[in-house]
């Protein structure tokens, strides 16, 4: 008999994790995604640096936006009741908030540019709906189902194919040369 763990391990082979239940983008897609996104949110720091600074300007200015992003996801860990550096069990509306929000403030405070914060926090935003995607729909899953399927398909019509031809071609040979057939 199977588990409820093996079950819901064939949903999301299949394709299919919307049918699990209790399945929550909180708690079972943002949280399997959230090494890329802590990825990226770490990365955004260079968001804080301008190409016309000295390299030392530009070093303080990486520096001082990284200690605002990790003094944001701290003071937001506080807020929801976790200790400071604490990897989050769910990954909320606030957390997602922060995500989009905190790292296009960098551009903004840190040299003005208007246009590569809005950028930064549409693309994001655009990240989330990524994630959301290929891991909350199980896009990967259904099409490694589809192309599993699409190669069984297409072997079997290559094994039928490779059974029709000799006596197609015998039809044709008969037909070709012998006129009174028609």
């Amino acid at each position: 008999m199977e588990t409820l763990d093996e079950y819901e391990r064939r949903f999301r082979r299949a394709g299919l994790p919307l049918l699990i239940e209790d399945y929550s983008a909180a708690e079972d897609i943002f949280n399997r995604a959230a090494p890329l996104l802590a990825l990226v949110f770490i990365g955004e720091m260079l968001g804080a640096i301008d190409l016309d600074w000295t390299l030392i300007e530009n070093l303080a200015a990486a520096c001082a936006g990284l200690g605002i992003l990790v003094g944001a996801f701290a003071v937001l860990n506080r807020l929801r009741g976790r200790r400071l550096f604490a990897v989050p069990e769910t990954v909320g509306i606030p957390e997602l908030a922060g995500f989009v929000l905190l790292p296009a403030v960098l551009p903004f405070v840190f040299g003005g540019q208007v246009t590569s914060a809005v950028v930064t926090a549409l693309v994001n935003a655009g990240l989330l709906v990524l994630v959301y995607a290929i891991v909350g729909l199980g896009l990967l899953s259904m099409l490694r189902w589809a192309a599993g399927r699409l190669y069984g398909q297409l072997a079997a019509a290559l094994v039928l194919l490779t059974r029709a031809i000799p006596l197609l071609l015998v039809f044709a040979l008969v037909l070709f040369v012998n006129t009174e057939a028609w």
